[in-house]
């Protein structure tokens, strides 16, 4: 053995190749020689001979040339891993150049691969193998000794349990309670009992173009890849900048003004994508693209949909068989279709029309424009696929009821709904106390038991929040019998939802399709479920006695 193994670094170094049953040992040096099985195991066990184990992947060129670390390709453990992983996706019937598409991806070196909703990373850390199962939440570092004789893990946390963004913590607005404001200082609000908002009073500032530009660009800067607090409330100033420009630029281009429209909306999908992956527990992506800036304010105003936890829900729960094309009217829903978009890749056209908008500027629009002109591209007129109009709220339906007649007019036809419904109104409007119109339980496509409190909850708890403080804002949320100790708000939505329609004589749970859609009956059975998940989840010293 000593004439066939070269000496180097005081250890006696080869290569050994089986092949049809023989083993050919390759040395270092200019001897070699070839055992049958027999006499290599005796050969291996006498002399202590420890043989490398080597792990074919296929995809090891490809990795190369996409900019992957090559201290991370040259790791054994990495190899075993990766090749675990070809493997198995090439058993299911996949091509190599489906798992490129659909299952591997390269950022700074970094490697993602993806089977189903399990998302894993690998890069090489201070000398060794980091791995990251984000479903699992749990960081593996590989301490690969002695050139692979002695494979130690450490397992840890990605990121602490009160980091994690949990869908049960946030309250109707959308907003969420911190217990470590590190990195996010000048983003929250404290709270008098040491927690901290996830939104202060300049998430809602009027700002300029180019402080808005800049601030994303700074604040993309410090986000990081795991899915914590801290880079939630990151994501949501990024998406809060990125959804304002791009609505500003939206009037601008239907005004025939000079606009930078295009560049908005990359950087407003790119953020809305990673506000899903958050959700989904993958790893965040940097920002790539940067704002338009320019010295123009955009007036400050609240987006009614700004609940990324019930947009989230709501998303996830709706059920597709084939491509859809969503549209979605006014401020309010701007975030549907981008979400929409990320999650299932439907196209989208948001169109500036709505009844009831704050927005003086967009009402004017809406009165003075044809309804073609009113919409941010032509794909609603030219594609093949299904429109789903969408809104944000609903209580008159008078804005869904236009739109829709506006697109029969024109020879297309849609399925509607909205995310949430104001039942109470409904309600009320069926039993004679308000004399008004309201949305027909028989037409809408799909209902939701989530119910809508009233734009004036949302209103004066937010300007308590500008105008006061962080415990100004919980207060007038209390009276509201809302971020109340015993429920979560989206218990509460769902109470009232329930409540107001069986008032109403609806069950909103019929498959029956007596008095509503079994579309809408699946999605609130869909939506209802998913909340008592949501619910089990809290740790037990923090539920109501009920629970």
């Amino acid at each position: 053995m000593r004439k066939i193994f070269k000496e180097k670094e005081d250890r006696k170094r080869g290569i050994c190749i089986k092949f049809d049953k023989k083993n050919y040992i390759i040395s270092l040096a200019p001897d070699s020689q070839e055992y049958d099985d027999e006499k290599w195991k005796k050969i291996v066990e006498n002399n202590n001979i420890f043989v490398k184990p080597q792990y074919s992947v296929k995809l090891l060129k490809y990795l190369k040339s996409k900019g992957a670390d090559r201290n991370t390709l040259h790791n054994h453990e990495f190899l075993k891993q990766f090749s675990k992983f070809e493997k198995y996706l090439l058993s299911t019937g996949q091509t190599l150049e489906d798992i490129i598409n659909n299952n591997i991806s390269i950022r700074d070196g970094v490697i993602y691969t993806k089977i189903k909703d399990r998302n894993i990373s690998y890069k090489i850390e201070n000398g060794n193998l980091i791995i990251k199962d984000y479903k699992k939440n749990c960081k593996y570092t590989v301490f690969y000794q002695d050139e692979g004789r002695d494979v130690l893990y450490k397992t840890e946390e990605i990121i602490k349990e009160n980091q994690k963004v949990h869908l049960y913590e946030f309250d109707s607005n959308g907003l969420i309670d911190l217990e470590d404001n590190t990195g996010v200082e000048n983003l929250v609000e404290p709270l008098s009992n040491g927690k901290y908002l996830s939104r202060n009073a300049s998430y809602y500032k009027a700002k300029s173009y180019s402080e808005l530009a800049c601030e994303r660009k700074n604040l993309g800067r410090i986000l990081t890849e795991d899915d914590s607090k801290r880079n939630f409330v990151i994501l949501e100033y990024l998406s809060n900048a990125s959804g304002k420009v791009y609505f500003e630029e939206l009037k601008r281009m239907i005004e025939k003004k000079e606009n930078n429209v295009v560049a908005a909306q990359k950087c407003f999908e790119e953020d809305c994508e990673n506000l899903v992956r958050l959700f989904n527990n993958e790893p965040l992506q940097k920002p790539l693209y940067d704002l338009p800036e320019g010295d123009s304010k955009i007036l400050e105003r609240h987006i009614e949909m700004d609940n990324k936890q019930i947009l989230y829900i709501f998303c996830s729960n709706l059920k597709f068989s084939k491509q859809k094309h969503i549209l979605t009217p006014g401020l309010g829903s701007i975030f549907v279709g981008p979400i929409l978009k990320s999650m299932y890749g439907f196209d989208y056209t948001n169109i500036l029309f709505s009844l009831y908008s704050k927005d003086e500027k967009l009402r004017n629009i809406s009165d003075e424009k044809n309804f073609e002109d009113l919409c941010s591209n032509n794909l609603w007129n030219t594609t093949e696929n299904e429109i789903v109009l969408i809104d944000d709220n609903v209580a008159s339906c008078n804005t869904m009821n236009t739109l829709r007649q506006e697109l029969e007019k024109r020879g297309r036809s849609c399925k509607y709904g909205a995310i949430k419904y104001n039942w109470d109104f409904y309600n009320q409007v069926k039993h004679g106390k308000l004399d008004h119109s309201t949305f027909d339980v028989k037409t809408v496509d799909f209902l939701t038991i989530l119910d809508d409190p009233g734009y004036w909850i949302m209103r004066d708890s937010i300007n308590a929040l500008k105008e006061k403080n962080g415990d100004a804002y919980v207060k007038m949320m209390k009276q509201e019998g809302l971020r109340q100790a015993e429920t979560q708000d989206i218990q509460v939505l769902l109470q009232l939802a329930e409540k107001y329609s069986k008032d109403s004589g609806i069950n909103l749970y019929d498959m029956t399709g007596e008095k509503i859609k079994k579309s809408s009956a699946f999605l609130c059975i869909k939506l209802k479920e998913q909340i008592k998940e949501i619910i089990r989840d809290i740790p037990f010293q923090d539920r109501g006695r009920d629970e």
